[in-house]
């Protein structure tokens, strides 16, 4: 869950433990746990309508509050203007792919956590992806299992167990 106030943003790590959340000040930084109400806010980055929607509705459907960019460039924008918990990125995308978009998050927020998507030649592709920063990497089809557990891996304040390819 996210709540906004000066210079902060609280997250909590799963939207099913409503009593605590995590304090992360600007840039994501781990912060000090505090009373939270708010949803934990994805973002699904993906240029294709039908993938958003479904990722939208696996997530929603799991508690959580979902925002899409339909590229990289969009998604980024979003990333400067409110507070995002999780991003999910497809690599391929156009303006600015996966791939670019990774790295730009890496430079501005740099303990933002990023799940990598894939269905078009994923091996390489995912392998470089978690290379230039992504956590997690998933192949396309994504199951709603898989999806929900790796959210919540990735979410969790001690993330040492990586998840994906």
């Amino acid at each position: 869950m996210t709540k906004r106030s000066p210079g902060a943003t609280a997250s909590r790590a799963s939207p099913s433990s409503s009593d605590r959340c995590r304090v992360w000040r600007s840039g994501y930084d781990k912060g000090m746990s505090l009373p939270c109400t708010s949803p934990v806010r994805i973002l699904v980055v993906d240029d294709e309508d039908d993938v958003r929607l479904t990722l939208r509705s696996m997530l929603e459907s799991a508690g959580y509050q979902v925002l899409e960019a339909p590229n990289g460039k969009v998604a980024m924008t979003i990333c400067r203007s409110q507070p995002v918990d999780l991003m999910i990125t497809d690599i391929f995308m156009p303006e600015q792919e996966g791939m670019e978009t990774i790295q730009a998050v890496r430079r501005e927020f740099p303990n933002l956590p990023i799940i990598a998507l894939s269905g078009k030649a994923p091996g390489v592709y995912l392998k470089t992806a978690r290379l230039l920063g992504a956590q997690a990497t998933l192949e396309k089809p994504i199951r709603l299992e898989t999806l929900l557990e790796t959210v919540r891996t990735l979410l969790q304040p001690d993330r040492s167990q990586q998840t994906g390819a």
